[in-house]
């Protein structure tokens, strides 16, 4: 969205808006985030990893995870899994490596299932077509 077309949702000069979007990206807790069809860039498939590690050494371990080009999210969790993750795979194979990665890194981690995802149907509001394109929109 250009500058232009927010400043006339938020009122304001042009230049007040674009210096408040530049503050705003300048803080650590804010992120771009860039949707894409990911078909098309060769990722195939999304994998879900539900572990179990001792809680002193969960933040350990999702550290590890974000370094992971693989990683969509990760998060900690309450019960026998206390940590998830969402991977975007461009071969199934990968899931293999990184598994065998993180136990060797985190020797008490135990991944306590595994969900292939073949196709996502919908993200942030969008429903996306087999081939990862944008059809439609639910509200969220």
């Amino acid at each position: 969205m250009p500058v232009s077309t927010l400043q006339g949702h938020l009122g304001g000069s042009l230049s007040s808006v674009s210096r408040n979007i530049d503050t705003l990206l300048s803080v650590p807790w804010v992120k771009w985030r860039v949707d894409f069809a990911y078909t098309y860039a060769g990722w195939s498939c999304t994998a879900m990893l539900w572990m179990s590690i001792e809680q002193a050494k969960i933040n350990q371990a999702a550290s590890a995870l974000t370094g992971l080009p693989q990683l969509r999210w990760c998060a900690s969790t309450s019960g026998e899994s206390n940590l998830v993750a969402s991977l975007r795979l461009k071969e199934l194979q990968e899931l293999d490596t990184i598994e065998h990665r993180l136990q060797a890194a985190f020797p008490g981690l135990q991944v306590r299932d595994r969900w292939v995802v073949p196709r996502t149907a919908k993200t942030q509001g969008h429903v996306l077509d087999e081939m990862g394109l944008h059809r439609g929109y639910v509200p969220l």
